[in-house]
């Protein structure tokens, strides 16, 4: 037992007030004992909280009183000691925050007859509680705000937190969601090996990192759907215990995007692939269904304009590609009737429909038997787009989802749209190129044609021109007999010409028949093919051969062709008494021609224009049909080699033939 100086030493010594009160029979407590304490704490002295009847219950706060009176009621009442957290107000009007722990004093029958406890100062202990409220309610808020989903397991991997974005993300409230094992949100093939990643994750001590890859790994919502996830974990350690929380971010939009990008790619690779729209349409078939569209059809105009062709459809199941086939022979489109006058190759605009409900069609079809059959086929969300190319209609392209219960939104309507433009560009060019070569044909007939029926006339007129020649005997026809028969041979080597041509643009399709042929030796015909023809005109034709002679495999008829247009060229474009050389020079592994004239030069931005078909420069005054030059380069470029020219103007003009030697 404590002696009374010693237990009072040892009250004093309590840092918190220690106190004892009696129950009167009036119904207030009588203070029988309290420590100095209370005077340091709340600013009261020991004599006023004495003799001051209920003295306690004037200085609780307020908003406390009744709790606090209640909680001692039912502490007496059950004879057990409680603990009441309060305010008291202090002398100088401050709060003080306090914890009072009291138990009940019985007499000698056990009957309640006063109070005894201590009463602690929990200020601070109030102040850093609130303080981390106020902190968990920001970091709530923060949760709470955060665009991607974030969600919180502990050990045992059951949910603790689940934020508004989770909510949206997996649909479903965060009350439903809190305490269910992550698994509930795991499509089932991650289902297993879930939980030795976070063991594995556990183990490696980094605090944070990315699990996946864009797109790697994916999620399940709670209607069952699974979609794509980009995830990052991040480990905390606590007093209860570790959390581990994942940040998600869903990758559907990301993923769907990059699949456009790359169906779009594939469609480009596609349409630039072929000349043969039927083919090019067969093959974007292929890539669009079943992955874009459950049907893919592509209506051409007809070339009245009154209707459409369909030249395309595809469907998985090959029975209801020839029913669509069958139906548009039994209802074809007429854009002229009243049924048609929305079509998309009329209105030239996109035809969108999201979600194909019975209003839809029993608008847009009115023969009982076609909407009975069309019902049947259970059509959920269609987009159909015209086909634009050179600023007019030329078609329509229609996506249809069914079966696969899938529907169209803006992001499937604009790559309908961009894959549609691709493709009527396509087919246009096509159809272009079909026409081009179809008229090639038709040309290159007629020309058949026209050369063999003026062949016979034109050897005739030859013939008889020599023979005139011979037997007239009269000096005064020899001149005029000599026109007749260059005129004849000018128009053979022009009808020879419009042949070549023909042949070069059917893709260079003329054959080389190569042989030996010395270089002198050519450059010896070409100078007594031409030497009448300089002196006719009053030119100089200076042809220089080469010291070591040089064997050629070529085309001698097309090469001495190539020489001679050139030649030609030159001859009638410079000025009487000047001088056209030709000569030859061995330079490495090819031979280089070189014919000079002293004309009027070629003007540099005339350059570019020179050896193209049909091309005549300002100084030309009938002189030709403007192929010879054209040829010449067809021909050196069929022996691997390439002509050039320099010039400028007033200053005459040389062009460079060169070929290799094998």
């Amino acid at each position: 037992m404590l002696s009374g100086d010693r237990a009072f030493d040892l009250l004093e010594s309590v840092p918190g007030v220690v106190w004892e009160t009696r129950f009167e029979t009036d119904g207030r407590q009588a203070m029988l004992y309290v420590n100095s304490a209370v005077e340091s704490l709340f600013g009261y002295t020991v004599d006023e909280w004495m003799h001051t009847p209920d003295f306690w219950a004037r200085v609780i706060h307020p908003e406390d009183s009744e709790r606090v009176a209640e909680e001692i009621r039912r502490a007496v009442d059950s004879c057990r000691d409680a603990v009441s957290r309060l305010r008291i107000v202090a002398r100088e009007g401050r709060v003080v925050w306090c914890e009072s722990h009291y138990m009940i004093v019985c007499d000698e029958r056990l009957r309640p007859v006063g109070l005894r406890g201590v009463t602690l100062d929990i200020s601070e202990r109030i102040r850093a509680e609130q303080q981390y409220l106020e902190q968990k309610e920001r970091l709530d808020g923060i949760i709470q705000s955060a665009m991607d989903a974030v969600i919180t397991i502990d050990e045992s991997h059951r949910i603790v937190v689940f934020n508004r974005a989770a909510e949206q993300m997996f649909r479903v409230a965060a009350d439903q969601a809190i305490g269910l094992p992550l698994e509930t949100f795991l499509p089932e093939k991650y289902v297993r090996a879930h939980r030795g990643h976070i063991a594995e994750f556990d183990r490696t001590g980094v605090t944070s990192r990315s699990m996946t890859r864009p797109g790697a790994i994916e999620a399940r919502r709670m209607d069952g759907s699974v979609f794509p996830i980009e995830a990052t974990i991040s480990k905390v350690e606590t007093p209860g215990g570790k959390l581990f929380t994942a940040i998600l971010r869903d990758q559907t939009e990301k993923v769907r995007r990059e699949t456009r990008q790359a169906y779009l790619a594939k469609a480009s690779r596609i349409v630039a692939s072929s000349l043969d729209y039927q083919t090019t349409l067969s093959n974007l078939a292929e890539i669009t269904v079943p992955d874009f569209a459950d049907w893919f059809a592509v209506d051409l105009l007809t070339a009245d304009g009154n209707s459409l062709e369909l030249v395309c459809v595809s469907h998985r199941d090959r029975e209801k590609v020839e029913l669509a086939r069958e139906l548009r022979r039994r209802y074809p489109v007429d854009l002229k009737s009243p049924m048609y006058r929305t079509n998309v190759v009329n209105t030239g605009e996109t035809e969108f429909f999201p979600e194909i409900g019975d209003d839809v069609l029993t608008a847009a079809i009115t023969d009982p038997e076609l909407l009975l059959i069309t019902r049947s086929l259970g059509l959920r969300s269609s987009i159909a787009v015209p086909m634009r190319s050179r600023g007019r209609i030329i078609g329509a392209i229609t996506f249809i989802q069914g079966e696969s219960n899938r529907y169209y939104d803006n992001l499937d309507r604009d790559t309908a749209e961009e894959l549609t433009g691709r493709a009527a560009v396509a087919i246009d060019n096509a159809r272009l190129y079909r026409d081009a070569q179809q008229a090639i044909r038709n040309r290159q007939d007629i020309l058949s044609i026209v050369s063999h029926d003026l062949r016979n006339p034109l050897h005739a007129i030859e013939i008889s021109a020599v023979l005139l020649k011979r037997l007239a005997g009269d000096d005064r026809l020899e001149k005029p007999v000599d026109r007749i028969s260059r005129a004849a041979r000018r128009a053979m080597a022009l009808i020879e010409d419009l042949n070549l041509v023909a042949k070069i643009e059917e893709g260079g399709g003329f054959r080389l028949a190569r042989e030996a042929v010395s270089l002198n030796a050519l450059l010896e015909e070409v100078q007594d093919g031409f030497q009448l023809l300089a002196q006719d005109k009053g030119l100089t034709l200076s042809v220089e051969r080469i010291e070591q002679d040089a064997t050629l495999s070529v085309d001698h008829k097309r090469l001495y062709q190539a020489l001679a247009n050139v030649i030609s060229n030159a001859l009638k474009f410079s000025p009487a008494g000047s001088v056209v050389e030709v000569g030859a020079r061995r330079d490495g592994d090819a031979i280089a021609f070189r014919v000079h004239d002293e004309g009027p030069g070629i003007p540099a931005e005339h350059f570019a224009n020179i050896f193209q078909k049909n091309w005549q420069g300002e100084n030309a005054k009938d002189f030709g049909s403007g192929l010879g030059l054209y040829i010449a380069k067809a021909i050196l470029e069929a022996h691997g080699g390439a002509v050039s020219v320099e010039s400028a103007e007033g200053e005459g003009t040389t062009f460079f033939l060169s070929l290799p030697v094998s």
